[in-house]
């Protein structure tokens, strides 16, 4: 994966991608893009559908952000995020 590479999943499709000490699962419907991809920083762009992110460790330097249409959204430590975004709706985290 590269800076301005797009991935999407279809209907009744799944991905998963591992970088550094993050892991996204991807739902079906969903479209993620990669912003900035380097040693240190992982940015990615989710237009629409879900994924659950998850950083099993935030080294020192390191940055996790990932930016939707209307927010951004910034991994301050170690934890398990679920974020659903749709085109018509504000964006929602889940519990």
């Amino acid at each position: 994966m590269t800076i301005g590479d797009k991935l999407w999943t279809d209907k009744d499709g799944r991905a998963e991608l591992q970088a550094g000490q993050a892991a996204v699962h991807m739902a079906s419907m969903t479209a993620l893009s990669f912003l900035n991809l380097d040693d240190n920083t992982i940015q990615m762009r989710i237009a629409e559908g879900s994924i659950n992110f998850r950083v099993r460790e935030l080294r020192e330097g390191e940055v996790y952000e990932i930016d939707a249409p209307n927010m951004a959204f910034t991994v301050k430590k170690r934890a398990r995020f679920a974020l659903t975004f749709l085109k018509t709706a504000s964006p929602r985290a889940l519990p």
